[in-house]
């Protein structure tokens, strides 16, 4: 590989620059997969090295990723890159996402511990289940909650299995799924509860649902890219 053939310099500007390049072709991985998940495999291969390689020139990944904040490489020394494809840009964006993934990932695994609970009261006990909100069930009441157990339970799944897929489309379909379910859940025991329908117990399903919902959606906002502030155009 042509790029790994290159190790040694005339001066420390020319190292400087390469590494500069080595910084270029693999900023789109931060920005794809975010710090913590982009893989020192795939960040040497777009750099065109092998991993120790890589490590020739950078001592560890978070070296690599924070190499435009370095004193020897900022603004004013002739060698850092300010165009609209300024590497700081998708650094940003890389922790941005980051940020964001962790987020969405926690509030995946508590709306799936949430449906795994009430999805297998529902269908075990739904008696006991609705009883607790102070509401009674027939037996078509109770055959039909027993249905719905089902149905929260499937989704409980659902979320468990995709919290840590990161592809856009799929987060998108996850989180769409989850803040209709959940903002209707939330508006329905916020409903019953001022009604009188069920006890002060629905407050507490209500607020969850409500915090889980908007936490998702604006997790999701978060993660969309977005150009940074001040960043030239043409």
């Amino acid at each position: 590989m042509a790029v790994e053939r290159r190790a040694f310099f005339r001066t420390a500007d020319d190292l400087r620059v390469h590494r500069q390049e080595l910084y270029r072709r693999a900023a789109p991985v931060f920005g794809r997969h975010g710090y913590r998940d982009a893989g020192l495999k795939e960040l040497a291969a777009a750099c065109g090295l092998s991993i120790p390689g890589l490590y020739r020139y950078f001592p560890s990944k978070r070296d690599l990723a924070l190499y435009p904040l370095s004193e020897a490489n900022r603004p004013g020394n002739g060698c850092f890159i300010s165009a609209p494809d300024d590497p700081i840009v998708h650094l940003q964006l890389a922790y941005r996402k980051g940020s964001a993934a962790v987020s969405y990932r926690i509030l995946l695994a508590a709306a799936a511990l949430n449906g795994t609970v009430f999805g297998l009261l529902f269908i075990a006990v739904p008696d006991l289940a609705i009883s607790l909100f102070g509401g009674r069930l027939d037996a078509l009441s109770s055959l039909l909650v027993r249905q719905l157990g089902g149905v929260i339970l499937g989704i409980a799944i659902f979320d468990w299995m995709l919290r840590m897929r990161d592809e856009h489309a799929v987060r998108r379909a996850v989180v769409a799924a989850n803040v209709t379910a959940f903002a209707v859940v939330a508006a329905v025991a916020a409903y019953a509860t001022v009604t009188g329908t069920i006890n002060s117990l629905g407050w507490v399903v209500a607020v969850f649902h409500a915090v889980v919902a908007a936490g998702l959606a604006a997790t999701y906002l978060r993660s969309i890219p977005q150009p940074a502030a001040g960043t030239a155009t043409t």
